[in-house]
């Protein structure tokens, strides 16, 4: 396409100006196609592909399950829309093997990950300010478990 423009814009001034030493188009052409390259080619791609954050905002949430223990702060590597991923654990406790994992975020290759149980109290605690939350212990109980129930 960069190219293409060059070769137009030259075609055309080769026929405005004939009087060009024959040099003189193709220093045109070559800097006309490098400016049209450098200047549209990020515009164009970013029209094209129109972006590429749509993985970031569609994983979080999503379970996946390790086939080994991760530890906290460790990564291991986990199967994810078909294809290996590397996933790091940030949550405080280790996700052991077969457990169910909840992705909290992306961060370019990586699945940040939490364990289930972890992340579904932390939301459970978070509805609620201090003082209500040792008065309903027992509903945060059940709702985490009915929570988990929902999750296997």
């Amino acid at each position: 396409m960069f190219i293409g423009i060059g070769a137009i814009i030259t075609g055309i001034s080769a026929l405005l100006i004939p009087a060009l030493p024959p040099w003189a188009p193709w220093i045109v052409f070559a800097v006309l196609s490098l400016t049209s390259m450098y200047t549209i080619r990020r515009q164009l791609y970013e029209k094209l592909r129109g972006g590429v954050t749509g993985l970031a905002d569609s994983a979080a949430g999503v379970h996946i399950k390790f086939s080994e223990e991760v530890a906290p702060g460790h990564s291991s590597r986990t199967e994810y829309r078909g294809s290996m991923w590397t996933a790091i654990n940030v949550g405080e406790e280790p996700i052991p093997a077969g457990a169910d994992a909840v992705i909290e975020t992306v961060d370019g290759l990586n699945l940040r990950v939490s364990q289930l149980a972890q992340t579904t109290l932390r939301s459970e605690i978070g509805k609620i300010d201090l003082d209500r939350t040792f008065e309903e212990r027992a509903t945060i109980n059940s709702n985490v478990v009915s929570e988990l129930d929902k999750a296997i």
